[in-house]
């Protein structure tokens, strides 16, 4: 078996992650808009965003990664490319792993990164608490795309797929 379709997949999902133009930028937009959001509903009481802080970070971190996930195979399918890796003798989960793998690269990561300035405002102490927790979001945030690439192999020739993805 040789590695070059599983590089090939995971340099163009690369490549096709910002070929768009936003990139990381709509997954990052959505993960802060929805953190900030929460506390004008909630109050200023800093012991209750220091209670739901790290909660509201998770369900906006499994929401922002719902976002991009609908294009991961969408353009392999359509432009045939999917079909020429199947036709190699890599294993089909493998270039879905490496393409899955790169998209969370570009558009997931950031979110992690993201992540301890959004805990600031949810009042949490500074330390390495902070560092563990983007950790914790990295590799959940891995976990959320891994999980949504089985939702996006399955709905690659459905046209507007989200909502089957998200189920």
């Amino acid at each position: 078996m040789s590695p070059a379709p599983i590089l090939s997949a995971f340099q163009q999902a690369l490549g096709e992650a910002w070929a768009g133009g936003a990139g990381a930028l709509l997954p990052v937009g959505f993960f802060a808009g929805a953190a900030v959001l929460v506390p004008l509903g909630v109050g200023t009481d800093p012991e209750t965003l220091r209670a739901i802080g790290p909660g509201i970070l998770w369900v906006s971190l499994a929401l922002s990664s719902l976002v991009t996930l609908e294009r991961i195979f969408q353009a392999d399918a359509e432009d045939g490319s999917l079909d020429l890796w199947l036709q190699t003798s890599a294993p089909a989960a493998s270039i879905a792993a490496a393409k899955t793998f790169a998209h969370w690269l570009t558009a997931g990561l950031p979110l992690a990164l993201l992540s301890p300035l959004l805990l600031l405002m949810f009042q949490a102490q500074i330390g390495g608490a902070l560092v563990e927790n983007m950790l914790y979001y990295a590799i959940g945030g891995l976990a959320f795309y891994f999980w949504g690439g089985v939702g996006a192999a399955l709905a690659a020739t459905v046209r507007r797929g989200g909502l089957l993805i998200s189920l």
